[in-house]
């Protein structure tokens, strides 16, 4: 007897925790294309090249090296005075999503207080969401 209620008491347990848990929607959240923006270029703001690396794609391994130089020369020396940035200075304006290809419309303050619009492109593969490494970020001040 005292087994069996040891067993209801862990399936109602597990039952309770498993029902309250998420119904997916802030995993995916956290994942989906304008948060991966967002953190992408709030680690690029930070000098974060952990989140930079984790957060872009490229198809061409050469541009793939490429990049990983650039950081090592431009990030990998200023990320000993990583900057602390407000996770709310990317703004998204607009996320399209269309099969495995997204694209968010993000909207910053540049450093001398202009504002700024900018178009990332994202593909969608076994590790989520990245940012296309191979495609230009398009900027456009307002």
């Amino acid at each position: 007897m005292k087994n069996r209620t040891l067993i209801f008491m862990l399936v109602a347990t597990v039952s309770f925790v498993v029902s309250c848990g998420s119904d997916g929607t802030v995993v995916s959240k956290l994942h989906s294309p304008s948060a991966v923006a967002v953190r992408f270029f709030n680690s690029i703001s930070a000098c974060d090249v952990e989140n930079v690396k984790v957060n872009i794609c490229f198809e061409d391994p050469a541009e793939q090296e490429i990049f990983d130089e650039y950081l090592e020369r431009i990030f990998v020396p200023a990320a000993g005075k990583q900057n602390l940035v407000n996770d709310s200075a990317y703004t998204v304006v607009s996320e399209t999503v269309s099969g495995d290809t997204a694209y968010v419309e993000l909207s910053a303050m540049t450093a001398v207080e202009k504002k700024v619009r900018m178009k990332v492109r994202l593909l969608n593969s076994d590790d989520g969401w990245k940012v296309d490494g191979s495609q230009a970020v398009l900027h456009r001040a307002e």
